[in-house]
């Protein structure tokens, strides 16, 4: 199903961009099953699909995925404005594996080198599939929250062709399917912070001054001696 989805994407003039919108209903919860009219969580995402023929990939380093040559107007993935793919930085500092991969398209770009070197007499060519979801806005407090899913799957294909130019001609000997994902929690409680340490100070000062008053008013009762 994979490699027929790439061929329906190399139909298209390389290296293109085929977008679209889609709607899902998220369904996790047991009152979600029972009453999915009451309780509706609809997602919408952005989805989008780039090829890379081998042509183009044989004149293209790492960086060239998303900072093409000046004078050069091939289309770029959409994840490449975004923070995230520097799986260096974005992942927390115990996931050493995570942090391993370092950047995404530096990461694809030696995936694919081994897939070539591994099969240097074949053609080799490179498809990402994105898809990345709005913005889920949570407004149940005075502190607006917001959660969103993004991934970006990379499939590298080894073709054994008769004529490059005729894709019907290929058949395909080695197919890898890398999947890269991450989910982004956005939240504007930084804002909050200058009341919140103002509320904790009149709470934190209040509480001092009662335990004073307390041991003051034990004192004056029970330390007065009897005339």
């Amino acid at each position: 199903m994979v490699d027929s989805l790439v061929d329906a994407v190399q139909a298209a003039s390389p290296p293109i961009g085929l977008s679209i919108r889609s709607e899902n209903e998220y369904i996790d919860r047991l009152h979600q099953f029972l009453l999915p009219t009451w309780f509706t969580n609809i997602n919408w995402r952005t989805n989008q699909a780039l090829y890379y023929p081998p042509a183009l990939l044989a004149t293209m380093s790492a960086r060239s995925i998303c900072f093409p040559a000046n004078g050069n107007r091939t289309q770029i993935p959409p994840f490449c404005s975004e923070l995230w793919i520097n799986f260096d930085k974005s992942c927390a500092p115990a996931d050493v594996k995570g942090r391993a991969v370092g950047l995404l398209y530096v990461h694809t770009m030696a995936r694919l080198r081994e897939v070539e070197a591994r099969f240097p007499h074949l053609a080799v060519d490179l498809t990402f599939l994105e898809s990345q979801e709005d913005l889920q806005v949570s407004r149940g407090g005075l502190s607006w929250t917001g959660f969103r899913r993004s991934d970006v799957s990379t499939v590298i294909r080894a073709r054994k062709c008769i004529n490059i130019d005729v894709p019907s001609s290929c058949e395909t000997v080695y197919l890898e399917d890398y999947r890269y994902e991450t989910g982004l929690l956005i939240s504007d409680i930084v804002q909050w912070y200058r009341l919140l340490a103002a509320l904790r100070i009149v709470g934190q000062g209040y509480f001092l001054l009662r335990g004073i008053g307390l041991m003051l008013s034990c004192y004056f009762v029970h330390g007065t001696p009897k005339s």
